[in-house]
Formats: C-alpha cells, structure tokens, sequence
C-alpha cells in the first residue's frame, strides 16, 4: 500500500475512533455506560467489529448470529451500568 493510501486509511480509523470515542463519553456522562477510558474501550470495539475476518478459520463453525450475540454480551456485561442489588430485609 502507498504511504498516500496508508495516510488514508489511517485517517479513516482515526475519523472512526473519534465517533466511536465521542458516543461512548455521551453514554457515559449520561451515566448508562460505567466510567472507563473511553478511548481505550473505542479501540476494543473497533477490534471486535473485526474479530469475524481475523478469526473466520476458528469460529467460522459458529452461526454469525450466535458470534455477534455473544460478542455484544461480552461488551453490554462490561460497560453497562448494573442496579445495586436490592437488601432482603
């Protein structure tokens, strides 16, 4: 690839990470999302969105909708902010 193209791509991710980054401030200063470093987890996310092409040769077997369902528990569990259990009496 040319450093031009590179260049390019680069600026696409980076495009990408900054709204990635910037929906996930919103979630969290709405309090829906937990605190976290933002710009670590939009990094997360964009290699998750991925995992499909990188691990095809081993999670191929599975239905695509069971790969994506499994993936968004691992993020929702993660990020979402969770009720504190309510006390029995």
């Amino acid at each position: 690839m040319s450093a031009e193209n590179r260049a390019r791509v680069f600026d696409m991710e980076r495009e990408f990470m900054g709204r990635c980054k910037g929906n996930l401030d919103k979630e969290v200063e709405q309090k829906v999302f937990r605190p976290m470093n933002t710009e670590l987890m939009a990094n997360y996310l964009y290699f998750l969105c991925n995992v499909w092409s990188l691990r095809h040769w081993s999670i191929g077997k599975f239905p695509k909708s069971e790969i994506w369902t499994s993936l968004k528990a691992l993020v929702m569990d993660g990020v979402l902010v969770r009720a504190a259990p309510s006390k029995k009496s």
